[in-house]
Parts: C-alpha cells; sequence; structure tokens
C-alpha cells in the first residue's frame, strides 16, 4: 500500500512539471508564431515545436510547419500566388525563380521595387536579391537574408535588420508574414523596435 501512495505520488509530481515550457521556449514559439499561447503547450508539442525551431530549414519553413503543427487560424501567407500580370513583370527582372520557394511577402516586396522611380538597373538587382534569396546571412548577429531585409525594410525603412536580435527577426517577420494592411505593419514593426 505504501509503494503505491509513492509511485501515485511521485507520478502526480512529475506529471504536473511536465507540461510547462521554459520561458526560452515560450519566447522561441511565440517569436514565430505569436498568435499562438505557447505557455499552454503540452510537453509533447513543446517538444515538437522546439525540433522545428532548431532544425536548419529556412525560416519561412518553419512557420509553416508550426503552422501545420498547431492549426492556428492565423493567416500566414507563405506560398506566392502571383497574378499572370505580376509574374511576368518580375519574370522581366528575375527570369528564373522557383516560386514553389517564395514567399508573398517577397513577391510584393519585389512588385515594390518594380513599380518604384527607381532605375531599370536598381529595380533589377533588386527584384533579384527579393525573389532569389540564397540565404546567406547579412550579420553574425542574426540570421536574416538580404531578401528579409529588403521585405523589412519595405515597411520601416530605417530598420536596421542586422543589428535586432534572432527573437525580434523573427517577431517582426512574422508579423509581416501573418498579412494585414501596410500601415498596420509598419505600425507594428515600429513599437518592436521602439
Amino acid at each position: 500500500m505504501k509503494r503505491l501512495m509513492i509511485a501515485t505520488a511521485l507520478t502526480a509530481s512529475l506529471s504536473t512539471a511536465a507540461f510547462a515550457a521554459t520561458e526560452a521556449e515560450v519566447a522561441q514559439i511565440q517569436a514565430l508564431m505569436p498568435n499562438v499561447d505557447a505557455s499552454t503547450l503540452s510537453d509533447t508539442e513543446v517538444a515538437n515545436a522546439m525540433a522545428v525551431i532548431s532544425s536548419s530549414s529556412p525560416r519561412t519553413t518553419k512557420m509553416n510547419r508550426l503552422n501545420d503543427l498547431f492549426s492556428t487560424d492565423m493567416t500566414v501567407t507563405m506560398a506566392a500566388t502571383p497574378t499572370e500580370a505580376q509574374f511576368a513583370q518580375i519574370e522581366r527582372y528575375a527570369p528564373d525563380v522557383d516560386y514553389t520557394t517564395v514567399t508573398q511577402a517577397q513577391v510584393d516586396t519585389a512588385l515594390n521595387y518594380i513599380n518604384s522611380d527607381m532605375s531599370d538597373s536598381d529595380i533589377a538587382a533588386n527584384v533579384k536579391t527579393v525573389m532569389m534569396d540564397d540565404g546567406t546571412r547579412i550579420s553574425e548577429v542574426n540570421t536574416a537574408t538580404a531578401a528579409e531585409q529588403a521585405i523589412l525594410q519595405r515597411y520601416l525603412p530605417e530598420m536596421t535588420v542586422d543589428t535586432l536580435t534572432e527573437a525580434q527577426l523573427n517577431s517582426a517577420l512574422a508579423v509581416v508574414y501573418s498579412g494585414g494592411n501596410e500601415s498596420d505593419i509598419s505600425q507594428s514593426l515600429e513599437a518592436m523596435v521602439n
């Protein structure tokens, strides 16, 4: 009888602690998925999320996997869906784009450059940077790429992306990828860095 009571007490004490994500895990999960209350996740959900976050996959792939894991109602527009006209405009400056790996934010940023007053050579350089991102980091402080920097600076031109922490970078990109109007995105980004 004593053994049963000890086993029951031990199981109860261990199982209550097993469902708590650490503050660091909560911060990492919510940096990529701000609409998920990571503090309420089970051990298995936290472990799965952390496996995705610590993988070497690109940030957009991580966000898609987390979105699938949590089946959130968050509107994350990750896959690009350009119209035929937009496709033709982008194709003029970046003919070899693989649209299966491009986000809608990249398409929108490229179109922003195309419709700007820049010279054709500047437009071509910027569109290629955004659309044909090779994943090379622009800084040692975080994992931002040139395309991610261009996307963020579209909404907040004075943002110094190369000085953001990894958590700030993830949060900023989550704001952009979650959609909304440009004004709201700009305000959210400004509040985040100020």
